[in-house]
């Protein structure tokens, strides 16, 4: 479990313009991506609060919770900015604070960002409460780390993902989706305009699963499944997909038992030489054997596009080190680009 948190934190962050001109008028308008601010940011804030105070009171949520939240409104008022990415953590309320939740923030239109770590949110009645407000377009970034989502949830979110285009990262680690789950959300990310990046560590998804979400790899830009048992099915399946995959710039495959039939690994090793836009690839956690690891070498030579790659420190040596330094000088190429293209 990658979180540790002592005590209940709710975060958020507050977007100021960055614009240096004409300060008074920034103030009293904002731009359309940071919001408002100034006095109508301060007027949405109050607003806000106002709901959320009646929403807790209809809902009977605990009032240490309640505080948490509104003490990042008052912040929110004195900065005379608006709420534009909430975190909320080890808040155990469930269905209430979800309920909750999509009350104060339904018609809200500035939120960008929602990160829900162990909140109990996802069962049934809890997601299905949140829907109309994962569907706001404003939304971009959603996180529901270990907060009890299952198959049935994941049908709940397979509609947002078709009904919402601006969803562009999604997290749901650490949660029971299992392969009814990857079933239901592939359904979501067929046929979607705009890819998702997509994280599903450790949320136990088998070789159909896989198999599932390889078919819907046109949908996606990102995917991780870090921490799942996918067989040598479910591997081949990804691999075979991202042969002729054009929109896949990130690949998980950590601990997902990689290198347990060496085929697999040529399987991959191969649709890797195929493919044109991956970006990073993450196979570490796995036993590859020596011979393995001079393979994903060779193929992280040849193939420029693959600017980093994660293997295990447990293969040989040399072919660790000649890795590391060859993701040390793409990484180091891609940033100097990046630099000559502002200037």
């Amino acid at each position: 479990r990658p979180l540790r948190y002592d005590s209940v934190k709710f975060m958020a962050t507050n977007v100021k313009s960055k614009s240096n001109k004409s300060k008074s008028k920034s103030k009293s308008k904002g731009s359309k991506k940071q919001g408002p601010t100034g006095a109508e940011a301060v007027e949405t804030v109050v607003a806000v609060r106002s709901r959320f105070q009646v929403a807790v009171k209809t809902h009977k949520i605990p009032r240490n919770y309640a505080t948490a939240f509104l003490g990042l409104l008052d912040q929110a008022e004195e900065d005379q900015t608006v709420l534009q990415k909430v975190v909320l953590v080890d808040v155990s309320c469930g269905a209430a604070y979800a309920t909750a939740l999509m009350e104060t923030l339904r018609d809200y239109e500035w939120l960008r960002c929602l990160r829900l770590w162990r909140c109990g949110v996802g069962c049934n009645e809890g997601i299905a409460t949140m829907a109309p407000l994962l569907r706001s377009p404003s939304l971009t970034t959603l996180d529901l780390i270990d907060c009890g989502l299952t198959a049935s949830g994941c049908e709940v979110l397979a509609r947002v993902f078709k009904t919402n285009p601006s969803l562009q990262t999604v997290c749901l680690d650490h949660n029971l989706v299992g392969d009814a789950g990857a079933s239901a959300l592939s359904h979501g990310i067929r046929g979607r305009s705009i890819p998702l990046d997509l994280s599903l560590q450790y949320c136990r998804i088998g070789s159909e699963g896989a198999i599932l979400l390889a078919q819907v790899t046109t949908g996606l830009q990102g995917l991780n499944l870090k921490g799942n048992d996918l067989g040598k099915e479910g591997i081949d399946a990804l691999a075979t997909a991202l042969r002729s995959n054009t929109t896949m710039c990130t690949l998980g495959l950590a601990d997902t038992g990689l290198a347990t039939d060496p085929m697999s690994l040529d399987v991959l090793c191969e649709a890797i030489e195929g493919n044109t836009t991956l970006e990073e690839l993450d196979v570490s956690l796995n036993p590859i054997s020596s011979e393995g690891g001079r393979m994903l070498l060779e193929v992280a030579i040849m193939c420029a596009h693959l600017r980093l790659l994660h293997v295990t420190e447990q293969i040989d040596t040399d072919v660790f080190r000649a890795i590391c330094e060859l993701n040390a000088s793409r990484t180091v190429k891609k940033a100097k680009k990046r630099g000559k293209k502002k200037k």
